[in-house]
Parts: C-alpha cells; structure tokens; sequence
C-alpha cells in the first residue's frame, strides 16, 4: 500500500475531516466549511475553481511539498 506519509487529503466537509487528518497534508478546498478549514494544513482554491488541478499545479511547481 501507500505509506500515509505520501498522502494527500482533499475535503470540504465534516465527514472529511478524519482524512484531513490523517493525511500527510490535509488539504481543503476554497468552499469548504470553517470547521474543515480549521484542521486544514492548507486552504486552496473553490471546488468550482478546479481544485484538484490547482493542487497538482502546486505540487508541480514546488508550493507544496510531499
């Protein structure tokens, strides 16, 4: 399997927050709730503001390292 060291979680709500957690970074999207922000490791960019591809540019781009 893969190590949670080199992981990723993405959410925006309370269900996601276990995975936040448990991820190496925890991730939540622009439109998340203020509860998911909170244990967030980072903030990024709205669902509808494509998200995921922002995450990818980030990591791509060194902004985020794993």
């Amino acid at each position: 399997g893969i190590s949670p060291e080199r992981t990723i979680g993405v959410g925006d709500n309370e269900n996601d927050i276990p995975l936040l957690k448990d991820a190496k970074i925890g991730v939540a999207v622009g439109n998340a709730l203020d509860s998911v922000k909170a244990v967030a490791d980072i903030v990024t960019v709205t669902n509808d503001e494509n998200a995921i591809a922002k995450i990818i540019y980030d990591i791509e781009n060194g902004k985020i390292k794993i």
